[in-house]
């Protein structure tokens, strides 16, 4: 089994955004299976993870509230 681990800044988001680490795990699995919303170029890449109750189309529109 594989271990995976979050940075503080990024568990404090999923945290306040409510999103669970089994839709983690999942979106890393897509990833894995090059299912991805962007190649940002290099090692960093762009991937949409389902909101509670809101699913993906909500993560822009929570991330435009904030400004970014």
């Amino acid at each position: 089994m594989r271990q995976l681990f979050k940075t503080r800044t990024f568990a404090r988001w999923s945290r306040k955004a409510q999103v669970s680490d089994k839709a983690l795990v999942k979106a890393i699995a897509e990833m894995e299976a090059r299912l991805i919303d962007a190649d940002l170029g290099g090692s960093v890449y762009k991937k949409r993870v389902p909101l509670p109750g809101r699913g993906k189309e909500a993560v822009r529109g929570y991330w435009s509230r904030r400004g970014m």
